[in-house]
């Protein structure tokens, strides 16, 4: 959905959407969520061991181990995904590919439409990160073993549900 070049887009209308006060809401939202990311990789950094689980399968067990470097390396990716998608939603229809064209009765509509999708994308992101990085040090947390084995499921289904219905809303404004 994100294109990250958007002077490929030369020819997409440049649509400002002026942000409301949800969407400020939505970005406060998101800022916090990045900074609890951060709190935790630096809380737990001094707190688990050196090797941590680092990779987990679908039945949240650990099945790779590594440095425990990678809270932050963690932390740096889900700042870089936050901020990206963030920076999409200012520019919506320049860095984005949609699933609907762009014509100029609909690109306020739609322009609003992914803006504020983006935003609510971000916050899924923030939580799906913290979610990681709680499992990646679930070690400290001895008697509460596989509590965050279903959160990344979660979070990976609110994903794709805000997609189908970003995508739905997207058609019903066509």
């Amino acid at each position: 959905m994100l294109n990250l070049f958007p002077w490929f887009n030369q020819n997409r209308p440049d649509v400002r959407v002026p942000r409301t006060i949800i969407d400020k809401i939505l970005e406060a939202i998101t800022l916090l969520l990045l900074l609890t990311v951060w709190g935790i990789a630096l809380i737990f950094y001094n707190k688990v061991p050196d090797i941590i689980p680092v990779h987990f399968n679908f039945a949240g067990e650990a099945d790779g181990w590594g440095s425990k470097i990678h809270l932050f390396i963690l932390a740096g990716v889900g700042t870089f995904a936050i901020i990206i998608t963030g920076l999409s939603s200012y520019f919506p229809l320049r860095m984005t590919n949609l699933p609907i064209k762009i014509t100029e009765t609909n690109k306020v509509q739609q322009a609003i439409l992914v803006s504020r999708y983006l935003r609510i994308l971000n916050i899924l992101l923030g939580i799906l990160f913290i979610v990681i990085l709680c499992s990646m040090s679930e070690s400290l947390f001895s008697e509460r073993q596989g509590l965050f084995a279903v959160f990344p499921g979660i979070i990976v289904l609110l994903l794709l549900l805000s997609i189908l219905i970003y995508y739905l809303l997207a058609r019903r404004l066509k």
